[in-house]
């Protein structure tokens, strides 16, 4: 069910040309947030990371190394991944992770690296907000970093629904699916309110 949620995401393995690059795709309901992130390596860094993964020193990831590896990485990322909601912080838990240009052996590639990530909320009618700051790039506070928002809204959910930055790093993202904003920059707010069908289906 994942891939086929990811296959219909927004958010696409992209070309990193010089160090990580990062998506963030955020959605809410009344009972649940998600979080699909998706970090991405340029090639020089990314052969770095592959060699971490290595740890028979035989040249090659396999896939017990690549599922250590993305453990390990999501743990580093998860206490910068902020997420606000009403002014209390979620507990973020992941519930699945998978690679992309991984497994084999190493050579200088870029990659990527995927997450879903979700806490349970209970919501229920009138104003809430959402703030998200991806700090992904202190982790790897010597790489240009580069920084990606999808705002999933869907159609016919929310009765009002505002959507901010305080710091963008360029103007918004143009998209042509309904209900979806791409933005650029780190940061994110986002007020809404859900409507009666939106409640009663959830």
């Amino acid at each position: 069910a994942l891939t086929l949620l990811w296959a219909a995401s927004p958010a696409r393995a992209h070309v990193v040309a010089n160090g990580v690059g990062a998506q963030s795709e955020l959605r809410v309901s009344p009972r649940r947030v998600e979080l699909r992130f998706n970090l991405g390596f340029s090639s020089l860094l990314g052969l770095g990371q592959l060699k971490r993964m290595d740890q028979n020193e035989d040249g090659y990831v396999d896939a017990e190394e690549e599922e250590r590896y993305l453990g390990v990485l999501i743990e580093e990322l998860r206490p910068h991944l902020k997420l606000t909601l009403d002014g209390k912080p979620l507990e973020l838990r992941v519930v699945e992770q998978r690679g992309l240009g991984i497994l084999g052996p190493i050579e200088q590639v870029g990659f990527d690296t995927w997450y879903e990530l979700v806490a349970e909320v209970e919501l229920g009618a009138g104003e809430h907000e959402l703030r998200y700051l991806d700090g992904s790039g202190e982790v790897f506070a010597n790489e240009n970093s580069e920084h990606l928002l999808w705002v999933i809204e869907g159609e016919g959910r929310f009765e009002r629904s505002r959507i901010s930055q305080e710091r963008p790093a360029g103007p918004p993202k143009h998209t042509n699916e309904p209900g979806v904003h791409g933005l650029l920059g780190s940061d994110l707010r986002w007020g809404f309110a859900f409507n009666g069908e939106a409640l009663a289906d959830d």
